[in-house]
């Protein structure tokens, strides 16, 4: 009997090999399909953030050529401001400078240009005409400098031409110095 016992135990181990091999390769196939299965869900997922990638690559590169154009725009239009800007300033310069300016100069009164009295841009009557300074007018529209200005004539037609017709008489031609001292201008050697 005992050997009977070991066929039947022997038969009933190969039975149980037997379906233990099959059970092991059905769940190999069952991992294998559902590995394959999970690969192809994976690799569809993956297509699809791939694509959804590619589209905003596009977006953001064509809101970069956007921002790109805008910024090229802004440029033009910033240098088109400055040119702008600097035509006014030099518009608004040379009509501050051709504008027309009235003195009086200790009673005499005078009307000449601001580049006139700026033409020596170191001397008092410069400084003070330059625009850096707020000038005080009466109510004639005068600035008032408080000096013999008998003679002042003299000092603008220096100022406009660079040559002084110097007077003969000694009185005037002292006056003229105090109006050069007072005023601080430079004289041209060839006086």
């Amino acid at each position: 009997m005992a050997l009977n016992e070991e066929r039947i135990l022997n038969c009933f181990k190969d039975s149980i090999e037997a379906q233990l091999a099959h059970n092991a390769a059905k769940m190999r196939h069952a991992i294998e399909q559902q590995n394959s299965d999970m690969l192809q869900r994976l690799l569809e997922q993956c297509k699809f953030f791939f694509k959804q990638l590619e589209q905003e690559k596009l977006v953001f590169e064509n809101k970069v050529k956007e921002l790109n154009f805008e910024k090229e725009q802004f440029q033009l239009e910033k240098e088109s401001f400055k040119n702008e800007l600097k035509t006014i300033n030099t518009v608004n310069s040379m009509q501050f400078i051709r504008q027309k300016i009235k003195v009086d100069v200790g009673g005499f009164r005078y009307s000449t240009s601001i580049e006139t009295l700026t033409r020596q841009p170191n001397s008092l009557i410069g400084k003070l005409f330059s625009g850096r300074h707020e000038i005080i007018k009466d109510d004639e529209g005068y600035v008032f400098f408080d000096v013999d200005g008998s003679q002042f004539h003299l000092l603008l037609d220096f100022l406009r031409t660079g040559n002084f017709d110097l007077p003969t008489n000694q009185i005037k031609l002292l006056k003229l110095k105090r109006l050069i001292d007072y005023f601080q201008i430079q004289l041209t050697d060839n006086i």
